[in-house]
């Protein structure tokens, strides 16, 4: 449940033992109840009466005692340890790391090691262009918490399962006459539907590799029911394996319709991973770690000719470590190492004249959850806190708001929220030669 390095961090602190138990109950939602299942397993009751008194020894198995406490914490997306991992890097897939794997509860019929089969996916990969109104299984409700908000934030509406209720405010054609004329911003055709969207979501994993991801099938109908709403093209790909994952990121950012549009954006939603060296990777259905910025690449103008010139949005939805923000007393100023590095070069060679050659990198903006070494939070029921700030803030601000400047306000309404233990996060946005402000014009 811990790598050496993070011992040797909690041997560190004051309270080693304090330390230890408190981020413990934040590896997951089932790690504590493992530690308390095997502290029981070799005969050590009298630290379970200390750290868990409400458990009874004689009939429990681990995940029970996770029924009732660990309900009140969000669950963050984090990945356990696991055992032999596999990055991809690029063009290959390489095993270059051994974890250590806990051991797994025993069953139980409380168990939160049971599958979650209540979404109704016909298979591992699943595609649909409009799965909020085609697909009403993947909204099924789960158990959950409702997030909190600070007190003179707007109240997020939720229906009975879960997902955003939002209509979409529509922007003026007087706005659009204004501001589709202006060299200041990206041209967008009305009689078109504004671009595509692709969805790549992990909600289970392999033999259980990593904890299921509750609350991300709500994420997915939030994700397509303001996407419809914005007139834009979705298809979502469920559960998909590394191999699966790589092929549909290239087929999306090479598709040649993607010239008949304004925009295109992709979201990325799964378990985090460092992969060490600065390098953060997202974890597909069978296990293997794709590195976040080989994803970006395959939008470049080399490798995405049909989207030189128009915008590409993508959003990471992963913990990008396992801390679990709380804030501080004072409003000390807080900027993580290598959050604003300089964007990656390419060699990108063509026969091109030299009037036309375009920038290796052009018209991106990256915006992810959360900042380097911090969780990214989920409400099983609710979603996560980054989608449900995002469809809220466009929803309400699109209207007049461009694209750069919403993700600005999805921060702001994501600081709004608490989690019960005063969790919070911090999202982070990257633009990478998106000199023009992209208006979305919904409703026209």
């Amino acid at each position: 449940m811990f790598s050496q390095e993070m011992m040797d961090d909690i041997m560190e602190e004051d309270s080693p033992t304090l330390d230890y138990c408190m981020k413990l109950m934040l590896r997951g939602p089932k790690a504590f109840g493992r530690f308390i299942d095997a502290l029981i397993e070799t005969g050590q009751n009298d630290i379970v009466r200390l750290l868990a008194p409400n458990i009874d020894v004689r009939s429990f198995s681990g995940s029970n005692a996770l029924g009732v406490s660990m309900r009140n914490v969000p669950v963050q997306e984090l990945i356990p340890s696991t055992s032999t991992i596999t990055h991809y890097t690029g063009d290959s897939f390489a095993e270059t790391e051994k974890l250590y794997h806990p051991p797994r509860p025993r069953n139980s019929s409380n168990s939160l090691d049971t599958p979650m089969t209540s979404y109704g996916l016909a298979s591992s990969m699943h595609t649909s262009t409009s799965p909020y109104v085609n697909q009403p299984a993947l909204c099924q409700p789960v158990l959950g918490v409702e997030p909190r908000y600070s007190e003179q934030d707007e109240h997020l509406q939720h229906e009975d399962n879960g997902v955003l209720i939002f209509q979409v405010k529509p922007a003026s054609h007087d706005f659009y006459s204004k501001k589709n004329k202006s060299m200041k911003c990206y041209p967008v055709t009305l009689s078109k539907k504004r671009g595509r969207v692709l969805i790549i979501n992990i909600n289970s994993f392999d033999n259980n590799l990593y904890d299921a991801r509750a609350g991300s099938e709500t994420d997915v109908c939030n994700l397509d029911k303001l996407f419809q709403q914005l007139n834009f093209i979705v298809t979502l790909k469920q559960d998909v394996n590394a191999e699966q994952f790589i092929m549909e990121i290239e087929s999306f950012a090479q598709r040649e319709d993607h010239k008949e549009y304004s925009s295109c954006f992709v979201f990325l939603m799964s378990h985090g991973a460092d992969l060490g060296n600065g390098h953060w990777g997202i974890v597909a259905k069978d296990g293997i770690k794709i590195d976040v910025e080989e994803i970006i690449a395959k939008f470049s103008n080399q490798k995405a000719k049909s989207l030189i010139e128009k915008p590409k949005i993508i959003v990471i939805n992963a913990c990008r470590g396992d801390t679990s923000d709380r804030g501080v007393a004072h409003p000390i100023p807080y900027v993580p190492e290598g959050a604003y590095k300089k964007p990656r070069l390419y060699k990108d060679g063509n026969n091109e004249s030299a009037d036309e050659l375009h920038r290796a990198v052009d018209d991106m903006t990256i915006f992810k959850s959360t900042v380097p070494g911090f969780a990214s939070h989920r409400e099983e029921k609710y979603g996560s806190w980054l989608v449900m700030a995002l469809c809220h803030v466009f929803a309400q601000k699109a209207c007049d708001k461009d694209v750069y400047t919403l993700f600005k306000l999805t921060d702001e309404k994501i600081k709004s929220i608490k989690g019960s233990e005063n969790q919070r996060q911090t999202a982070e946005i990257i633009s990478r030669g998106m000199n023009k402000e992209l208006f979305l014009y919904p409703g026209l």
